[in-house]
């Protein structure tokens, strides 16, 4: 390992331990702070972190397609006739649509007939309308009204934000959360019953975290296959536009908030839990305690944020009926599996000129579990790239320096790399972490070392001119093959196919065959190939360096332990 003694990075962390103080709240009325004054206690009650600020670099992810504009039911319908497939995985079918998406509650109706056949239909609910917005930092505080949906942004960090969603299209009851002398609604109470139709039903979520934008979620019984979506898809992005990864939760205030107050495990949270209950006011009168839901959102990025981003799908429409017939069923083996590819990532080949620029180094205090002191967490990461795969940090020497520059060794730390599990799979990332108590020490500073290994990489691309003679494209220009024990191939890391008019997100592998005896790889396309980029890795170079670093330990002011 190279030592760079020149190479001093010393960083002055400002101070935003305190989750009550680490963002901006001057836009918020006191309402509007009360749910975000929930909102952080939730995240203290589950350990979730959305409020510790990280300092990330951007890790990004596709853009969500949302097909509305283009969506046409009877050109969904012709081309649906000509591809569904009915998959019988021995008493239970799937549908395969042929590579059409539907992104609206849909639902397939399945009867079978004397003959083996299988009647079947198909039944979508079609929104009338849908509305694109977003939200900045510059709309704290402020109500957006779209299609009886209020949203209002309650606080905006650096990696996070959180939201009130108001979906005032519906009224629930709350009458249980009142107590058994305040109960309003002693009308008879009915079951829950599963709709007929395909629709929202004036619900806006599907379920409790924020999921993928158009992931439904899938039912499949009693000869009935149907899949629900969220009205409101939310996303976050950058402050150039891209997506980023992210993570959220949906939690509804007055239901949690009377679970809180009457189901407990640490006492130390009970009485700020009633504080809220005593300080909430409902603004609407309702005798019987039915109230538009009101879901408190917290999001976190890998990544500055800039943007949350809304999608929502009105839930006003029809429903169309598509009589698919009498379908032979095919076998399960008969499906072929797509091998979806994914835009590739830049190479960064970090040099030691430019590695002190580059390499963000962070320190903040976190607390994990409840009833535990602070721990001390010490952050690094790089640009993401194609290099972050192989890339190796590593922390060492770390030393805590007190008041009197006394200094004091770590001698144990734990891995960190939990607290950024958003957009990043803690093997290989971006970004290393590690953990550690101050041992009961008022330390002021941490210095210490940081390992890092970089692989460099590079590319070569080639048209249908000049490919090299170990790759065969057949005469429709749409499948591929070569020899997977080709010398050429020893340092291959991707082998990226690319369509006309694409050259960031490789084609999809339809099917995919191998040859165990030969090693003859076959791949097919769905359009024909017009460009392939290999990517070697380099064995010959990469990037080896230790680097200091001083650190400040943010301090934690007196209101922030009440």
């Amino acid at each position: 390992m190279k030592r760079n003694r020149l190479l001093i990075i010393c960083l002055s962390i400002s101070f935003f331990v305190s989750i009550l103080t680490s963002s901006c709240t001057s836009g918020l009325n006191d309402r509007q702070k009360l749910f975000l004054d929930y909102a952080k206690l939730e995240d203290k009650y589950h350990g979730t972190g959305y409020y510790h600020n990280f300092d990330l670099y951007d890790v990004n992810t596709k853009a969500p397609v949302y097909m509305d504009s283009a969506f046409n039911i009877a050109r969904f319908k012709t081309k649906l006739l000509k591809n569904f497939k009915l998959i019988d995985n021995g008493g239970e079918f799937t549908a395969d649509f042929g590579g059409l998406e539907l992104q609206y509650p849909h639902q397939l109706v399945m009867i079978k007939n004397e003959n083996g056949t299988v009647s079947t239909k198909l039944s979508v609910f079609v929104p009338d309308k849908y509305y694109k917005f977003s939200v900045d930092k510059d709309d704290l505080g402020k109500s957006i009204m779209k299609d009886s949906v209020e949203v209002t942004l309650l606080d905006m960090t650096n990696d996070g934000a959180t939201l009130m969603i108001e979906n005032k299209g519906m009224r629930q009851s709350y009458d249980y959360t009142y107590d058994n002398v305040d109960k309003k609604d002693f009308s008879e109470k009915e079951k829950y019953k599963e709709p007929k139709l395909p629709g929202y039903h004036n619900y806006l979520f599907i379920g409790e975290q924020v999921d993928s934008p158009n992931m439904p979620t899938t039912s499949n019984k009693d000869n009935l296959i149907k899949k629900d979506f969220s009205r409101l898809a939310i996303t976050l992005s950058n402050e150039k536009g891209k997506t980023l990864e992210s993570k959220g939760d949906i939690n509804d205030f007055r239901h949690y908030l009377w679970y809180r107050n009457n189901d407990m495990p640490y006492p130390e949270l009970t009485a700020n839990y009633a504080d809220i209950k005593q300080k909430y006011k409902e603004l609407d009168e309702d005798t019987l305690h039915k109230f538009h839901p009101i879901y408190i959102v917290t999001l976190r990025a890998s990544g500055k944020v800039g943007k949350v981003d809304f999608f929502l799908r009105s839930d006003k429409g029809h429903i169309e009926t598509i009589d698919i017939g009498d379908v032979i069923t095919q076998k399960k083996e008969n499906q072929s599996t797509v091998i979806p590819q994914n835009e590739i990532l830049p190479i960064a080949n970090i040099t030691k000129d430019n590695m002190g620029k580059l390499l963000k180094i962070n320190c903040t205090t976190v607390s994990g579990k409840l009833n535990e002191p602070d721990q001390i967490l010490i952050y690094a990461s790089l640009p993401h790239s194609y290099n972050a795969r192989s890339m190796s940090i590593s922390f060492s020497d770390i030393k805590l320096i007190g008041d009197a520059k006394d200094t004091t060794a770590v001698n144990e730390s734990e891995d960190g790399d939990d607290y950024f599990d958003v957009g990043y799979n803690n093997q290989g990332s971006n970004l290393s972490a590690i953990k550690f108590s101050p041992n009961q020490q008022i330390a002021k500073k941490v210095v210490g070392k940081i390992a890092v290994d970089v692989a460099y990489y590079y590319d070569k691309t080639f048209t249908l001119h000049n490919l090299p003679k170990w790759i065969k494209i057949d005469k429709d220009g749409t499948t591929l093959s070569f020899y997977n024990n080709e010398p050429a191939l020893l340092t291959l890391v991707e082998f990226l196919v690319f369509g006309k008019g694409s050259a960031t997100i490789p084609m999809d592998i339809l099917v995919q065959k191998y040859d165990d005896a030969t090693k003859l790889l076959t791949n097919k396309y769905a359009t024909k190939v017009n460009q392939i980029t290999i990517r070697f890795k380099k064995t010959d170079s990469g990037l080896s360096e230790e680097i200091p670093f001083e650190l400040d330990i943010p301090q934690a002011k007196k209101e922030d332990k009440n």
